[in-house]
C-alpha cells in the first residue's frame, strides 16, 4: 500500500516537516516518488518512522540513530554491531528511566515539603 505524507503524519505522529527532516538527515530508506515528484510511503516506511520516535523518546541523537540505522541497512553480516547498538540502546532508556525516577523523587517531596507548610498555616 502507497501512503502519502499526510498519511504518514496522520499514523506516527509525526509533523510532515519532521518527517521531510529525517529525509533530509539520511533517516530513511531512499523514497519512492510519483512521477510529479511527491513523495509515497510503504508499511516499512511507517514501521521505520515508529521506530525513529521511539529512540528520540529514548533520548538518542539524530547522529545516534542515524548510525544505527547504518548498521542495520548494511547488507553484510553486522549483527554484532546491531547487537552491541541495540544493548548501548536499552542501557541509555534504563538510565533514563533512572533519571526520571529521580525527577518524580524529588517532585514528591517537594509537594509533600508544600503540603506540610499549608497544613502548619492553618
Amino acid at each position: 500500500m502507497k501512503y502519502s505524507i499526510t498519511d504518514v503524519s496522520k499514523i506516527t505522529n509525526i509533523s510532515p516537516s519532521v518527517i521531510r527532516f529525517y529525509e533530509e538527515k539520511g533517516l530513511l530508506l531512499p523514497i519512492n516518488r510519483k512521477s510529479s515528484g511527491v513523495r509515497y510511503f510503504s508499511e516499512e516506511d511507517i514501521e521505520r518512522f515508529i521506530f525513529i520516535k521511539e529512540l528520540k523518546i529514548a533520548g538518542l541523537s539524530i547522529k545516534d540513530i542515524h548510525e544505527c540505522f547504518h548498521f542495520c541497512d548494511m547488507v553484510d553480516d553486522t549483527t554484532d554491531k546491531r547487537i552491541q547498538l541495540f544493548q548501548q540502546h536499552k542501557q541509555d532508556i534504563k538510565n533514563k528511566i533512572h533519571e526520571l525516577e529521580g525527577c518524580i523523587d524529588k517532585t514528591n517531596d517537594k509537594i509533600d515539603y508544600l503540603s506540610k507548610k499549608k497544613m502548619c498555616k492553618k
